[in-house]
């Protein structure tokens, strides 16, 4: 999809500089656009555009993907060498009505996840992965957790425990944190990869 939509960005980049320079030419050299419509216009600024503006793009990606490839793998390094204080403070998770309420010791928290006008709250119980759905907002949830410096949102429809990633990725858009036996990565954001990775080396040492 991110693919995608950098492509038709690009397309739609070439075709407003098309437009831009049909019409300038239209005032400044009448002859060209007599000879030239603006369909042509189009064609040619395309062909001749887009191959050097893809060969930026997929290179821009290959140096981000390799920065973010780097940090991630020293990240992950840090994560399997250190050893987090598992500390047995409550917490708790409340609905939105005040009926269900979820109670867990800090580290049995993974992370929770949006679904519309319900969050999935994925936790530890006997070492098995489970998940409870309640209705409230991610962002209920978040104000009802700000005071646990490990629980961060890293995207606008997650929240993760910091002390249970095992792993991070990374590619030329984003971080994806891992969490053994969880079945599926949680994504961090491009508004939250500077927050995340600060929280991670704090987490560390805590």
């Amino acid at each position: 999809m991110e693919h995608k939509k950098e492509i038709f960005f690009i397309l739609w980049q070439i075709s407003i500089i098309a437009v831009f320079n049909w019409l300038y030419n239209s005032i400044a050299g009448k002859e060209i656009t007599e000879q030239y419509n603006l369909i042509s216009f189009l064609f040619i600024t395309i062909a001749v555009g887009i191959f050097p503006t893809l060969f930026y793009t997929i290179n821009a990606e290959k140096i981000l993907s390799h920065k973010h490839g780097l940090i991630a793998n020293e990240l992950s390094e840090n994560l399997r060498t250190s050893k987090f204080d598992a500390k047995t403070e409550l917490i708790n998770i409340v609905a939105e009505n005040n009926t269900n309420l979820l109670i867990l010791n800090l580290p049995e928290l993974i992370c929770i996840v949006s679904e519309g006008n319900y969050v999935n709250v994925f936790y530890y119980e006997n070492d098995k992965i489970n998940k409870k759905l309640i209705r409230n907002s991610l962002s209920n949830i978040k104000r009802q957790l700000i005071v646990f410096g490990s629980i961060q949102c890293c995207h606008r429809s997650y929240i993760i425990n910091l002390q249970n990633v095992s792993s991070v990725s990374g590619n030329a858009r984003n971080y994806n944190l891992h969490v053994k036996n969880l079945g599926f990565t949680v994504p961090v954001s491009r508004n939250f990869p500077k927050t995340i990775i600060k929280n991670i080396l704090k987490t560390q040492n805590t």
